[in-house]
Parts: C-alpha cells; sequence; structure tokens
C-alpha cells in the first residue's frame, strides 16, 4: 500500500499574503524569481530609496519568505538568497522581487513537498551553478538539493567560494558541495 505524506504551509504563506496583498502583483507569475535576476549590495552609503523599501517592511517580507522556503519551497532559494544579499540596502529591483516570490508562493500554496513510501529508496543528488558573477566579488550562485521518497529532503542555493570564469569549474564546485 502507498503511503504519501504532503508537507503545506498554506496557511502561513495566505497570511504573508495578506500582510503585502498591497503591493504584490496581480498578474500570475509562473517562476519565483524574474529570469535573469541577480541583485547586488551597493557600497554606497544608505539613500533614500533604501530607508523608503526598508520602512515599507523589506525586512519582514523577507524573513517570512526565508520561513516558507526553508520549509517547503526549495524552488525559491535562489531568489531568497538573491534578496538576502539586499537586508541592509533593499532597493525597489528588490522589493519588486520579494513580492513576485510571495504572488508565486501564493499560486503555489497548496504544491508543498509530498513524500511516498513507493519513491526512490537510494537518494538523488542534483546541482547547478551559474557563471554570471556578482558583480562586487566575481563569485557565481550555485544550488543543489537531494531527493529521497520523491521529496526534497535538503536544499541549498548560495555563492560558491572561489570565482571562475570557466562553466566546468563552476559546476564542478556546485558538485562538491551537493
Amino acid at each position: 500500500e502507498k503511503i504519501t505524506i504532503k508537507m503545506t504551509m498554506e496557511a502561513y504563506v495566505e497570511g504573508m499574503y495578506t500582510a503585502f496583498k498591497d503591493y504584490v502583483p496581480k498578474r500570475s507569475v509562473k517562476t519565483p524569481a524574474e529570469h535573469n535576476l541577480l541583485l547586488t549590495l551597493s557600497k554606497e552609503p544608505l539613500n533614500e530609496e533604501n530607508h523608503r523599501v526598508l520602512k515599507r517592511g523589506y525586512q519582514s517580507a523577507v524573513g517570512m519568505i526565508l520561513w516558507a522556503s526553508r520549509g517547503v519551497y526549495p524552488q525559491s532559494l535562489f531568489a531568497v538568497s538573491q534578496l538576502c544579499k539586499l537586508m541592509s540596502k533593499p532597493t525597489e529591483e528588490a522589493w519588486n522581487a520579494a513580492m513576485h516570490l510571495i504572488a508565486w508562493m501564493y499560486e503555489k500554496k497548496t504544491i508543498g513537498i509530498t513524500f511516498s513510501s513507493n519513491g526512490n529508496d537510494t537518494p538523488i543528488f542534483m546541482s547547478d551553478a551559474t557563471n554570471k558573477g556578482d558583480p562586487t566579488d566575481s563569485k557565481r550562485q550555485h544550488g543543489h538539493c537531494g531527493i529521497w521518497k520523491d521529496g526534497c529532503i535538503m536544499a541549498l542555493s548560495k555563492k560558491l567560494d572561489h570565482s571562475s570564469s570557466a562553466t566546468a569549474a563552476n559546476e564542478y564546485m556546485a558538485l562538491a558541495h551537493a
């Protein structure tokens, strides 16, 4: 007999959406982030834009997003990593990316992670890396996840420790982390 367990955070995501509904895009979003999202922390002092976005609740929004991502939305960890880089000096672009992610989570609030007793007995690990470096340090983003019993048991997305302009080197470094 097949047994499945589904983990969701439906009520939490609804609360997060409600907290920011005035800012969340009303159009349907298909991905956790817009294509080619790459945020970078400015070395300039805090400016008017940063203060405005902080006052609007950027840090609270990203904190809520982070909790949901770590719980049941591993596919959003790249976007969350980008958002977290700007916690101290968020921009309107970062704000829009956060609201996009909240909209995506709200649309996917019932998906979650499902484990199946008939799922894979041998864990499967996957990894990937980008070849586009962050302008501040040239480091590339990587991510990996582990699947067991058809459900994600661990996932991570962050910058690689070293930078390389070679795609193969970035992919191997990502694979080593997985």
